[in-house]
């Protein structure tokens, strides 16, 4: 079941005619289902299933190096073409090279990829080149498709928090680390990386949302005639039924996996809400 054939199949419930692509940034109602459609896919995929849950990952911070950096004293300013590209605000450096006095300092601004101001005067004057370094600390960044990112394992006892499309640790009010965080993760899969099943649970919900805004509509008499409320709720409920076993079958959820079981440990939660 591709999108096209979601909304074809909503289309079809509600008496209309099928289409033969989608108008994703129209106004018509094509486009409107398939909003619909988007707006129930991640509301289901943040519940967390064992398909999109990712555990055990290492997210590293980017600690790059430069090796032939000019200064220019006034403005405290490093530059070496192309070598500041991964850095961040805070970032602390370690330095070297003749006729540098500072050997740690932290990035105060950035410039461009080329260039970034630092808080402390590192040399006496300006140098034309041979200031090398390299990044103690960064930010780690993560996916714009992660719904909800937290520690786990050798990392769980670091609070930290999603801010900005990067880590922020909470109990040292920054955003910079030293070294990989373990991380375990929701990530919002496209459409067609979903199971059948969890696709065909969306196109209903979607569905009962549909038919409820027609409902106020012109089309009110035809929706009513080709849909049927009480058959869909049952089947909104075997949909739900289906794709609970497929999310334990695949996880291989047993009597020490339970919601019960991983609550006593501690733990988060394993299982989406029945």
């Amino acid at each position: 079941m591709i999108k096209l054939d979601a909304v074809n199949e909503i289309l079809s419930r509600c008496g209309f005619g099928h289409v033969s692509a989608l108008n994703t940034n129209g106004s018509d109602l094509t486009a409107e289902i398939e909003r619909v459609i988007d707006r129930h896919e991640l509301a289901v995929q943040s519940e967390g299933w064992h398909w999109n849950r990712r555990k055990n990952v290492s997210l590293e911070p980017v600690l790059f190096t430069f090796d032939s950096a000019a200064y220019t004293a006034a403005s405290k300013t490093l530059t070496q073409a192309g070598k500041f590209t991964d850095a961040s605000v805070g970032c602390t450096l370690v330095l070297s090279g003749t006729g540098v006095t500072l050997t740690t300092t932290t990035i105060a601004t950035l410039l461009d990829d080329d260039s970034v101001t630092v808080t402390d005067a590192i040399a006496a004057g300006n140098l034309g080149g041979g200031v090398a370094g390299r990044a103690t600390t960064n930010t780690i960044p993560f996916a714009s498709t992660i719904i909800e990112i937290d520690t786990e394992r050798t990392s769980e006892l670091v609070d930290v928090s999603p801010r900005g499309g990067k880590l922020f640790n909470l109990e040292d009010n920054t955003d910079q680390f030293e070294s990989a965080m373990t991380m375990t993760y929701l990530e919002r899969l496209d459409w067609g990386c979903l199971p059948l099943l969890m696709r065909r649970y969306i196109m209903l919900l979607a569905l009962g949302s549909i038919q409820d805004h027609q409902l106020t509509k012109q089309n009110a008499a035809r929706v009513r005639t080709y849909f049927n409320e009480a058959k869909y709720e049952d089947e909104v409920r075997r949909a739900r039924a289906q794709l609970m076993r497929l999310h334990n079958r695949m996880g291989d959820v047993n009597m020490f996996d339970t919601e019960e079981s991983e609550r006593f440990r501690g733990g988060r939660s394993l299982t989406p809400e029945v």
